[in-house]
């Protein structure tokens, strides 16, 4: 400290610019490793289970592991089986109606007509953020957790058999409705 102000004008200028740079370089390389620590940390609460952000239409899959995605995917194939599956449509007055189709053989209750395939959901959902090259691994998860979303498409199996009866239904209806305002298997 003594030398200090024993140093020129100049001098004194230099180490204080000098101090700054170091400040500013301590506060740079502090963040840099808080935000490491930050996303290592977030990344190993995330271990085998399904990053934040992750959809299955509007259900969030954040926290569930694989298994837990596979039996909630079962848990909706079964309460389709017993529920069976709605459309709407618009009739010709513009009314929606809706009717309903049985999604299990009628020769055969185990038959599935139409089923999602759950296995397959499963290890897309816990995929999200986990591939690619290491900064992406470290950084989509973040990212999919704060900024954006991932919807992720469901593979649904549908028999013949379910579409001739779809078919089937279909040209009974078409003489009260509209065909065109059938709407899609909103499926969740």
């Amino acid at each position: 400290f003594n030398k200090l102000v024993n140093l020129s004008r100049q001098e004194k200028k230099k180490w204080h610019l000098l101090r700054a740079l170091i400040f500013v370089l301590a506060v740079i390389v502090s963040l840099l490793i808080l935000s490491v620590g930050f996303v290592l940390a977030y990344n190993q609460v995330y271990k085998n289970r399904v990053y934040p952000g992750v959809y299955v239409g509007q259900y969030h899959l954040k926290g569930m592991t694989e298994k837990e995605v596979n039996n909630f995917v079962e848990t909706f194939n079964n309460r389709l089986s017993k529920e069976g599956l709605d459309f709407y449509f618009k009739d010709k007055t513009g009314q929606t109606k809706k009717f309903k189709m049985n999604v299990v053989s009628a020769g055969d209750s185990t038959i599935e007509l139409v089923k999602l395939d759950s296995s397959k959901l499963a290890a897309r959902a816990i995929k999200i953020g986990r591939e690619g090259k290491w900064w992406q691994k470290m950084l989509d998860p973040v990212y999919y957790g704060f900024a954006a979303n991932q919807l992720l498409a469901v593979d649904v199996s549908v028999k013949d058999e379910f579409m001739a009866n779809l078919q089937n239904y279909l040209k009974d209806l078409s003489k009260n409705i509209d065909l065109s305002q059938l709407l899609p298997l909103n499926l969740f």
